[in-house]
């Protein structure tokens, strides 16, 4: 896997169209990321962590041998959302649940 051009197709699908963008939410230099996006440079564990952070993905996804689309980064904001305000994964299914039933019923 090329990590610079992950990163880069990443960044697109957030709207990030610059390095820049992406430098002032994660925090790391613009010319660091550049080079890291180019594949001048490696890039360390620690840094990606940060990285996939200011992406909104986990080193999980970023690591899966799959195209990620604009819907499913979608979904993974809505979910890291609920989340950070409390919810498990087994309230999130139980709600999409409840909320399914109710829309069969109408």
């Amino acid at each position: 896997m090329d990590i610079g051009k992950r990163i880069t197709e990443l960044r697109l699908l957030n709207e990030m169209k610059t390095v820049t963008a992406l430098a002032k939410k994660s925090g790391l230099s613009q010319p660091y990321l550049s080079q890291i996006e180019k594949g001048e440079r490696n890039c360390p564990i620690e840094t990606l962590e940060i990285i996939c952070r200011a992406l909104n993905v986990t080193l999980e996804i970023f690591f899966r041998n799959e195209e990620i689309t604009k819907k499913n980064l979608n979904y993974i904001k809505l979910i890291k959302k609920a989340e950070n305000l409390g919810f498990s994964a087994s309230t999130l299914n139980d709600i999409i649940e409840s909320l399914g039933k109710a829309t069969k019923k109408e």
